[in-house]
């Protein structure tokens, strides 16, 4: 269970997430004192914290169970709230070249070598807080300047600083001159696995070439950047949703009719997309259309992957005489393959045959569904679509997601449901 210790709304919360007691009581230790802390075993207690409260920054071991290696730190920098996305994140890990580079990739903020000297834990978190603050306090053209240097040493593009900076700038321009915006978000699928399978330089590789597809796509105004350890986005001035989804389908393509040699290993991989482009007057801030399309890139994640997700498209279902015809498979998958109708497919192969079912998956390399509990909204949405069982798993995070707002909505609205609540918390322990 997560902890809270030495509440002092003077100074900074700290909160150490870190699978090992003996690692929480050593780091708790160290910043007793100095910080507010608060510690957590798991991803799940760690995230709910962050939603919970004020968290100034983490210091997070690569330990945590239920979410793998720099899962938490990319559930971080992945936050819809611009608050979670932006905490410096400290990384504990064994000294090594590859692992330094791994968390500078996921977007850690700081680097703590295992085995780790007290007063140099101390003074870096310092600087580490301190610097974050002396960001926010940099006047205009300093921060232009700061930011606009900033650059993904993988692949040479902007990374996620300058994302930040750079949009709300182009979301002012079309805002005063009345022009269309598109931002869209492109993620490779099945990071991990591929990691497993191929290695962590191959799978370098494959992080360039996607980056440069990308590029490839779009124009001299646009911008694309490295904003995650997986994921690109673009903005698209002057772009509609017809033009950004052209744009989508040009990278998409690209990346489904390639095959990579490695070392004599012939490597594939496929791509999810969220895409947002709102009309001018209902444009809101850039973190916002953002945000809208973080929730569409999960809503593609979550239906399977290998797939682009605007407006407010649903994957299209197999129509009902096609189901039990016994119809030609190979024919269907070759459709799939060739014209990408396999994306609208996904989410209806519950419908098929157990046996047809498999061989499209098989056929089509499906991405797995992601680990961690998905958003409300594509909780939502999944429920829409039929594909409640993805949500299993997941019950106990999403009520304890929403189990705030019962609360407030029961005080509020007179409902009544106080037993009903309580069995809730009860279950929820």
């Amino acid at each position: 269970m997560s902890e809270i210790a030495n509440a002092d709304s003077s100074r900074e919360h700290l909160l150490i997430a870190d699978h090992s007691t003996i690692m929480r009581r050593a780091l708790s230790k160290i910043l007793d004192g100095e910080f507010e802390l608060s510690e957590a075993s798991t991803a799940a207690e760690a995230w709910q914290l962050l939603q919970q409260r004020t968290v100034h920054a983490v210091v997070m071991g690569l330990n945590l169970t239920d979410l793998r290696d720099y899962g938490l730190l990319e559930r971080i920098r992945d936050a819809r709230v611009r608050e979670i996305r932006q905490t410096p994140v400290a990384v504990v890990a064994e000294d090594t070249p590859q692992e330094r580079e791994r968390a500078h990739q996921h977007g850690a903020s700081a680097f703590f070598p295992k085995p780790f000297d007290s007063a140099a834990l101390k003074l870096q978190l310092r600087t580490l807080l301190e610097s974050v603050s002396g960001v926010a306090d940099l006047n205009e053209q300093e921060r232009e300047e700061r930011e606009a240097t900033m650059v993904d040493p993988l692949t040479g593009l902007p990374n996620r600083s300058y994302f930040f900076y750079r949009g709300p700038k182009e979301l002012s321009f079309a805002q005063r001159h009345n022009k269309e915006l598109a931002v869209l978000l492109v993620q490779m699928d099945n990071l991990e696995s591929l990691i497993e399978e191929h290695g962590r330089s191959v799978v370098k590789q494959l992080l360039k070439k996607l980056a440069k597809y990308t590029k490839a796509a779009v124009r001299i105004e646009d911008t694309v950047a490295r904003v995650g350890a997986r994921r690109f986005a673009v903005i698209a001035p002057t772009t509609s949703e017809f033009g950004a989804k052209e744009l989508a389908d040009r990278i998409m393509n690209k990346v489904r009719a390639t095959v990579f040699n490695y070392t004599d290993k012939q490597v594939s991989f496929s791509v999810s997309m969220g895409l947002a482009a709102p009309r001018v007057h209902i444009m809101g801030t850039f973190d916002e259309i953002v945000d809208l399309c973080a929730q569409r890139l999960d809503m593609a994640v979550w239906a399977g992957g290998n797939r682009l997700v605007f407006g407010d498209q649903q994957p299209a279902p197999i129509d009902g005489s096609e189901r039990d015809t016994g119809a030609d498979l190979g024919a269907e998958i070759d459709l799939a393959e060739d014209t990408g109708v396999y994306t609208a497919l996904r989410p209806s192969l519950s419908a098929l045959s157990p046996e047809i079912a498999e061989k499209i998956e098989s056929a089509a390399g499906m991405p797995q569904p992601p680990e961690g509990a998905p958003a409300l909204e594509v909780a939502m949405w999944l429920l829409h679509n039929g594909e409640s069982d993805k949500l299993r798993p997941h019950y106990r995070l999403l009520l304890e997601e929403i189990l705030p707002l019962l609360e407030h909505a029961n005080g509020a609205m007179d409902l009544k449901i106080e037993e009903a609540l309580d069995k809730l918390r009860a279950k929820l322990r």
